[in-house]
């Protein structure tokens, strides 16, 4: 019996991470595994954030596949899959005794958010300073990107660069160059954090440069 007086509750939460999709082979599907947060490790990530996870594999019950498979579900399923071959339960199913499965999970005790931009490394923009982040650039990378800061037709400069094998369709070219460099990331009075990633859905007829667009 669980005692409430002597126990200890912390917070609890369950993340999935998968693979990103541009570091894969083509044509491999992303693979996933669960996270497991607990304490102070808990809602320091959210969904679409890039973080590191320190802690160990560790195999836990899989509770979801315990359901019983004889009884009124085993019925339903066996009426709907019309898999009704009038063999009985054998085996220890006839006892009423369930199978158990298990499953790889990850316990991770820290959780450091990473940014693939700075080396993988999560700055904050606010604090790095213009000289912090020259240090991180050669002297020709840096003269190009002052000599951009200075011309007027930069966007549009830059949708050439990006898409010069593509048409028109100037509209979506810029909020695709936007998605790319991200929006501004804000937090709330009562504390929530908003991501300032910018989402973009291309909606179209037939063999009008959509998939050459996402790539």
């Amino acid at each position: 019996m669980l005692d409430l007086n002597n126990s200890k509750f912390v917070d609890f939460q369950k993340v999935r991470i998968q693979e990103v999709q541009s570091e894969l082979p083509r044509g491999c599907i992303p693979r996933s595994l669960e996270v497991i947060l607990r304490a102070e490790c808990v809602e320091k990530t959210q969904a679409g954030d890039r973080c590191d996870f320190i802690g160990t594999l560790i195999v836990v019950p899989d509770v979801s596949k315990l359901s019983s498979q004889i009884g009124p579900r085993a019925e339903t399923a066996t009426r709907v899959n019309g898999s009704d071959d009038n063999e009985g339960v054998g085996g220890l199913k006839a006892l009423g005794i369930r199978d158990l499965t298990y499953k790889m999970a990850f316990l991770a005790f820290h959780v450091v958010p990473c940014n693939a931009k700075f080396g993988g490394k999560d700055y904050n923009v606010d604090e790095l300073s213009m000289e912090k982040l020259k240090q991180t650039m050669t002297d020709q990378e840096w003269i190009k990107i002052y000599e951009m800061s200075n011309d007027k037709n930069l966007i549009s400069n830059l949708c050439q660069s990006l898409f010069p094998m593509i048409y028109g369709n100037d509209e979506i070219k810029k909020g695709i160059l936007l998605m790319l460099f991200g929006g501004v990331p804000k937090k709330t009075l009562e504390g929530t954090s908003l991501r300032g990633d910018i989402n973009i859905c291309i909606v179209g007829d037939p063999s009008t440069a959509k998939s050459h667009f996402l790539t």
